[in-house]
């Protein structure tokens, strides 16, 4: 994916958030890892970032 289309994509998806709650997981070499957010906003598109709080 190029960098243009996936920052487009990560604005989009950043837009479409409509719940008032949030599941943010990721996955790493320490393993899986998730929390429930309250409220969470855009950091940056490049990378894509949000941050979260909870």
């Amino acid at each position: 994916m190029q960098v243009d289309e996936q920052r487009l994509r990560f604005r989009d998806a950043m837009a479409s958030l409509a719940a008032a709650v949030n599941i943010v997981t990721t996955a790493g070499h320490a393993g899986r890892c998730g929390i429930t957010a309250t409220a969470v906003c855009s950091v940056t598109d490049t990378p894509p970032s949000r941050d979260g709080m909870y």
